[in-house]
């Protein structure tokens, strides 16, 4: 009887393997994947977990993020509002991985509807405001994205980022002085934060000192060289300034 012990024992654990245990196996390898960028290869692990329970919200929240990191904002959107829609209309994680993903998309009115969900329910989270704050300046409400940004830096006083944001939206409102002060201030917080410096530089040409635009797009390359934007921000200072062999 000895040797059927294993065999019986094997067949028990197996019969216990619930059907959870098989979609969180799954789910890990999903996770694996995704922290190793490898996102067709989550995104299949996760819907091998969803095959086998269909409302699993962690499951079809990841396979969004993976969808997500892959530029496939609308397949992204679609598993995240299956969540919102099917299993937990007031999960939070949905609610800002949506938001992010409509930001991506360019849909700004339904990341600010997401963030607005979000935001009863952490009324106190830098985040949300400072995503706010992108949403409203990317729809070109300026004014609107300082208030947010403002009200980030007044619940996170460390995040110098949300005060060169401030001073992006300024500027764009051409208040020339306030975004430079916020500029300088953020300096004070974390001076090796680039956009300070990328943003300096936008600002000296607007006002034509072209030569210390010139150097402040240098130092924000220098802190980040292979930041597209600041390449084509002084790319476009060398052509206006016809050094074709820095354009």
């Amino acid at each position: 009887m000895r040797k059927f012990l294993l065999p019986l024992v094997v067949l028990i654990v197996f019969s216990c393997d619930s059907d959870q245990d098989k979609a969180g196996r799954f789910f890990i390898k999903g996770n694996e994947a995704l922290n190793n960028s490898q996102y067709d290869e989550a995104i299949r692990f996760y819907s091998e977990a969803l095959a086998i329970v269909p409302k699993y919200k962690e499951a079809l929240n990841n396979r969004g993020v993976a969808y997500y990191q892959d530029g496939r904002y609308t397949e992204a959107i679609i598993d995240y509002s299956n969540i919102l829609v099917q299993i937990d209309m007031g999960y939070a994680d949905a609610l800002r991985n949506r938001a992010n993903a409509f930001l991506a998309d360019g849909k700004y009115d339904k990341a600010l509807s997401d963030l607005a969900s979000l935001e009863e329910q952490f009324p106190d989270s830098a985040y949300v405001h400072f995503t706010k704050g992108i949403a409203f300046h990317e729809s070109k409400e300026y004014q609107r994205a300082v208030d947010a940004f403002e009200k980030a830096f007044e619940l996170d006083s460390n995040d110098a980022e949300a005060l060169v944001n401030a001073a992006n939206s300024y500027f764009s409102m051409k208040e020339i002085d306030r975004a430079n002060e916020l500029l300088n201030q953020a300096e004070g917080i974390d001076a090796t934060e680039p956009n300070i410096y990328n943003t300096k530089g936008l600002i000296a040409m607007e006002v034509g000192d072209l030569d210390k635009a010139h150097e402040w797009f240098n130092q924000a390359l220098k802190m980040d060289p292979g930041n597209p934007y600041y390449h084509n921000n002084r790319g476009f200072l060398n052509l206006e300034i016809n050094n074709l062999d820095e354009a």
